[in-house]
């Protein structure tokens, strides 16, 4: 009788073992759950950064281009701003950000390195700094491409066009498209802008120089 109760109040050996192989099996079940969380936050987070590497790139272009100035100078052709405007990059002048250099001449390409950069000097520089030099906005890009809307040369029509040089006014917009790397997981939405000046009301002609009064 005595041996009985002992039975019903208690574990066998083999009960004991079963019940610790089933929350020894728990564990590790619940552990892979765990480290499967983990990587999938580790993923979620590295999507996260490069999102947030894109949207500083398109922010820091956007804000830029927003404060184009679109100067003139003439020469022996005519009328024509400060911008030079190519398929794989793009020379203007906009106002700084730093209020205490206000104009700066600013030049957005791809390195050989496969940066995108934007470069900026002194208006009055000679030069821009090599290929390559100024901020990295973004890591491995393939290719740049850069369109420009409005109306280019003899053209009056608004459309799309692969350069803008010599031309009297800013263009419309300007598109930023990326190839990115193939490995990369990052996407580049389209970025169209709208130069916010087009046209430069401070400019006074000088008829003697052709440029514009007090400025070099």
């Amino acid at each position: 009788m005595s041996r009985g109760g002992a039975r019903d109040g208690g574990f066998t050996l083999v009960e004991m073992l079963v019940s610790l192989s089933l929350l020894a099996i728990a564990a590790v079940l619940i552990g892979r759950s765990f480290a499967l969380d983990r990587r999938a936050l580790w993923r979620v987070q590295d999507h996260i950064s490069a999102g947030e590497w894109v949207a500083a790139a398109q922010d820091t272009i956007r804000s830029r281009l927003e404060h184009l100035i679109a100067e003139t100078s003439y020469d022996g052709q005519g009328k024509a701003v400060a911008i030079d405007g190519a398929a794989d990059q793009l020379t203007f002048l906009a106002y700084a950000a730093d209020l205490r250099t206000p104009i700066l001449r600013y030049r957005l390409a791809l390195s050989p390195d496969g940066d995108l950069t934007l470069a900026a000097a002194d208006k009055t520089a000679a030069s821009m700094p090599q290929a390559g030099g100024g901020a990295i906005l973004l890591h491995k890009v393939d290719r740049l491409q850069i369109d420009y809307y409005g109306p280019s040369g003899a053209v009056s029509a608004l459309r799309w066009v692969t350069s803008w040089s010599a031309q009297p006014t800013p263009p419309r917009l300007v598109r930023i498209r990326l190839a990115l790397a193939q490995s990369d997981h990052r996407v580049w939405p389209e970025l169209i802008v709208r130069p916010a000046s087009s046209v430069d009301r401070g400019c006074v002609i000088d008829p003697e120089t052709g440029a514009c009064r007090g400025r070099p």
